[in-house]
């Protein structure tokens, strides 16, 4: 009853932080008077999860992606879509709430709306970062529990409904680019395999074994429902029966920091898959149910100001292999990109982002008259504080869907996003 009340009383004291709002002050790099009192309210809203948090160890969470493009040029068809991603909910810390040092409880839904321009244009991979299964859909639910060892390694153990791309096959600068083709985690992996990322997550549990020297070990093993990212998947059907698949999943992750501040990380992974029925390409009415992938990837900060940290440069790039080209209709998936931080006069938050990525389809997919396709983009995060970001974003889609009789695409859009 006391969390109960407290969580009641700090919800309460929003009003009050938010009246408070008109004595910020202006911020400098920002435009007048807070951002047009969006910071104001930005930190309002952060003070009263922090206000919660305290007195009661629950952590609220909400993130928002909304995305517009249209098709200037090229493709099958012009048009315009919209599409977004609406996440929410919680994770109580068991240390503050309970006394178990290093226990948490995380549980998440999901909105999503919209339709991905692809349809119009005629590509394979989805013009929209945010263009998921649409509807309500209850996301995530599981335990964490959080080994420091005597010898400063740390085991972590998870264990609920998981998302794949929370620990495999994503990197951090992903989150950062407008096309689905790499943004959470490289497309390809989706059509080869029952692989999962938001707002899609099943039951399984993941373990991680990170040393001291910068190197992390994980394996996940997961439920493969059979109808796993369906048009009516709402994430709500909690049962496992004994003809469903499972998909299990290795990683090793390597985390060095050169000349003391040149980050990176570096990722070389696996999955193995069976029981989960996918239709073969040149033949849809026959299945096969098992199946396996590899991938290599990494982003490496190259350089950095050592006067102004904010500006630096950081590269990435990688590649996914399916090999069972008679199911997967990307053999190849093969990527690469620079995010410039920092170089824009008076934004020291701000990044551009340039990217390229290359799909090579099976000689099995569309009765092999697909070949490759290539998307490029460029952003620009420009952003307003440190939940709020608008990004206006250009691709330039090449041989849309392996066709050169189809026009390259030339794709004009952005995406806002919100997190707190």
């Amino acid at each position: 009853m006391k969390i109960i009340k407290n969580t009641i009383l700090a919800i309460a004291a929003f009003a009050a932080t938010a009246a408070s709002a008109g004595e910020c002050q202006p911020c400098e790099y920002r435009y007048p008077y807070c951002n047009f009192g969006l910071d104001c309210l930005s930190n309002a809203i952060y003070q009263t999860k922090e206000d919660i948090y305290k007195k009661t160890g629950i952590n609220f969470t909400y993130d928002y992606y909304a995305d517009v493009y249209t098709n200037l040029s090229g493709g099958e068809n012009h048009g315009t879509n919209y599409t977004h991603i609406m996440i929410f909910g919680a994770e109580i810390d068991f240390e503050k709430m309970f006394g178990v040092k290093g226990g948490s409880f995380v549980v998440s839904g999901a909105y999503n709306s919209g339709k991905d321009l692809s349809g119009k244009i005629g590509n394979f991979f989805t013009i929209s970062q945010s263009a998921i299964t649409g509807g309500w859909m209850f996301y995530e639910m599981y335990y964490q529990q959080e080994f420091n060892l005597p010898w400063e390694d740390v085991f972590t153990m998870r264990a609920g409904r998981l998302s794949m791309s929370s620990t495999f096959a994503s990197m951090p600068i992903f989150g950062y680019l407008g096309s689905g083709s790499m943004d959470s985690t490289p497309e390809a992996i989706f059509y080869a395999s029952p692989f999962t990322s938001s707002t899609i997550a099943t039951w399984g549990f993941i373990l991680d074994y990170e040393t001291s020297h910068n190197l992390k070990f994980s394996y996940g093993l997961f439920q493969a429902p059979k109808n796993l990212g369906s048009s009516d998947w709402s994430g709500t059907d909690f049962g496992i029966s004994g003809n469903e698949g499972y998909m299990m999943m290795y990683q090793v992750q390597w985390s060095p920091t050169f000349n003391n501040n040149l980050q990176g990380v570096y990722k070389l992974g696996g999955y193995y898959f069976d029981g989960y029925d996918i239709a073969l390409l040149r033949n849809p009415t026959e299945f096969r149910d098992c199946g396996y992938g590899f991938y290599l990837q990494g982003q490496q900060m190259v350089w950095v100001d050592e006067n102004a940290p904010y500006k630096n440069i950081t590269l990435w790039a990688g590649t996914q292999y399916a090999p069972i080209e008679k199911m997967s209709p990307i053999v190849w998936q093969v990527f690469a990109g620079v995010q410039f931080s920092g170089f824009v006069p008076y934004r020291p938050n701000d990044s551009i982002f340039f990217s390229w990525t290359t799909g090579i389809f099976s000689d099995d997919y569309n009765n092999g008259n697909s070949s490759t396709e290539t998307v490029f983009e460029a952003n620009y995060l420009w952003q307003l504080n440190e939940h709020i970001s608008i990004q206006p974003v250009v691709q330039y889609v090449m041989k849309p869907n392996g066709n050169s009789d189809i026009d390259n695409a030339f794709v004009l859009g952005g995406q806002i996003m919100v997190s707190f």
